[in-house]
């Protein structure tokens, strides 16, 4: 890779390059949709993420590491709803029938 300034270089220390390249697309994914809402994502408004895999929980990461909007998560894997607990989700539901009733209490 050719750049002009090593400032655009971020260094991977430990991190294989070609295992990692795709990290680049998952946090880039999630900022994309998330960078033009900071004006809405203030104290009180909720944030909802639907699916907490790959890209979900990095979206829950940005959430929260950009506004201080309540960031809520929902999936139909219990085990993801754990992880979206452990990056910062506030509030987890099961994405079930009751799922809209619940986030809206």
């Amino acid at each position: 890779m050719i750049v002009d300034n090593a400032r655009h270089l971020v260094l991977l220390g430990d991190l294989d390059p070609v295992a990692s390249v795709s990290l680049t697309d998952t946090g880039l994914t999630p900022y994309h949709a998330i960078k033009h809402s900071p004006p809405k994502l203030v104290p009180g408004p909720v944030a909802v993420v639907i699916g907490t895999g790959g890209l979900g929980h990095v979206a829950i990461q940005i959430l929260r590491a950009t506004s201080h909007t309540t960031v809520v998560a929902l999936d139909v894997n219990e085990d993801k709803l754990q992880l979206a607990k452990d990056v910062g989700a506030h509030h987890v539901f099961l994405s079930n029938d009751d799922a809209i009733t619940e986030v809206k209490t």
